[in-house]
């Protein structure tokens, strides 16, 4: 059965809520604990009954009390020879109970809570099946994935989860959180830059390490409507993934300061499950540098520059005197390129606020400039009328 976005994300929100409940009426010993896991499982029920209520097309459904909109429900579905509502008198007396805690400050034994947790949990199982044609245990946000293949393997985390495989199901987390959004936030080094630069071809360190903390990656996020902090406690609880360039394969770096089992407790697995399916939901509509295969200008082409006139002098700084480190040396040339000649490597046209609005620069990387102490691509500022570029595609 294919349900609307709308009624399934509703289950979906019956099913955490009951959970919730039925966490606090376990776990807790106090009475403000019972009490609280006793709300939530009758705030679950009243969701449930609700959106049964909705589907029905019942009227005034939010102005009836848990008993009557129980008992319109029941009717109605009799009324369209339709299976009537299980554990009825059940229901009654949990709301009972909690009509008695809730307003008289009437707390029933624990032997209550024991018989009429599971009788909610039947219900709402029972329920789903019935009205909705799911099961309770596997409903989930991820059945909106339409991506088979992620589907299916949060699915298989879900599974991990519910045996116990905390390990299985942290690293599963974190090689979709990579293959989701990480892939295309990786950190190339100078040297991986200079490699695309000077020979067009990919970068040459062994691993492919996305940048998962700073202000661009916040900004993605924003953009996708993810909490930034929701995404860092998500890192803290689950190893990170890079890319081994040799063998074309993911590699699992574990942190020895989080990465423990302690931290992996219910309700941070819970989070972690949450926050992937929201991520799988929020980036399927959108696409990303690297998503596609696409590839960077210098594996493709390179830049051929020649003087338009007589010659071209090259500077080691920006003629409008931008510091760009610590007590810059002075301006100077360090290359003329003359009549005739020809300079190949890669053009940066920046855009940079402090320059004259009649003076354009542009910087030109290249193997026949000067390169900087230590070794590398060398680097220039020329004035961009000096210059004739031609773009040239690579040989393949």
């Amino acid at each position: 059965m294919r349900l609307a976005q709308h009624t399934l994300r509703e289950l979906v929100l019956v099913k955490h809520t009951f959970r919730e409940g039925e966490r606090l009426s376990q776990s807790s010993t106090s009475p403000v604990g019972l009490y609280g896991g006793l709300i939530l499982v009758h705030d679950a029920l009243m969701q449930f009954l609700l959106l049964l209520g909705e589907d029905l097309l019942l009227r005034a459904l939010y102005k009836k009390d848990f008993p009557q909109l129980l008992e319109d429900i029941d009717t109605a579905l009799q009324t369209g020879k339709r299976k009537p509502l299980p554990f009825k008198q059940d229901l009654l007396r949990l709301n009972d109970v909690r009509a008695r805690l809730h307003h008289q400050r009437i707390f029933p034994d624990k032997t209550a809570f024991g018989y009429l947790v599971p009788v909610a949990r039947d219900f709402l199982a029972k329920g789903y099946r019935a009205y909705f044609k799911q099961r309770f245990e596997r409903v989930s946000l991820g059945q909106l994935i339409r991506d088979k293949s992620v589907r299916s393997r949060v699915e298989d985390v879900e599974r991990a989860v519910r045996r116990g495989d905390k390990e299985e199901a942290v690293v599963s987390m974190a090689h979709l959180a990579f293959e989701l959004f990480e892939r295309s936030r990786v950190r190339l080094s100078q040297r991986d830059r200079e490699s695309i630069i000077s020979a067009g071809t990919r970068p040459g360190g062994r691993y492919e390490v996305p940048e998962v903390y700073g202000t661009d990656v916040s900004v993605e996020l924003l953009q996708l409507g993810i909490d930034p902090a929701r995404y860092v406690r998500f890192k803290w609880l689950t190893p990170q993934v890079v890319k081994d360039r040799r063998t074309d394969s993911h590699v699992v770096k574990w942190n020895k300061l989080w990465d423990v089992e302690e931290n992996w407790t219910p309700d941070n697995l819970a989070f972690c499950f949450d926050f992937i399916v929201d991520l799988a939901l929020k980036t399927q509509d959108r696409s990303r540098p690297g998503d596609e295969g696409l590839s960077h200008y210098a594996q493709l082409y390179q830049d051929e520059i020649t003087a338009t006139g007589a010659e071209a002098s090259f500077y080691n700084q920006p003629s409008y005197g931008r510091v760009v480190w610590l007590n810059p040396p002075p301006r100077q040339a360090v290359f003329v390129l003359r009549t005739g000649e020809t300079l190949r490597g890669l053009v940066v046209q920046e855009w940079d606020p402090q320059a004259p609005t009649d003076k354009e620069e542009v910087i030109v990387l290249s193997e026949d400039l000067p390169q900087r102490p230590g070794g590398g691509l060398g680097a220039a500022y020329v004035d961009a009328e000096e210059v004739e570029i031609r773009h040239v595609p690579r040989q393949r």
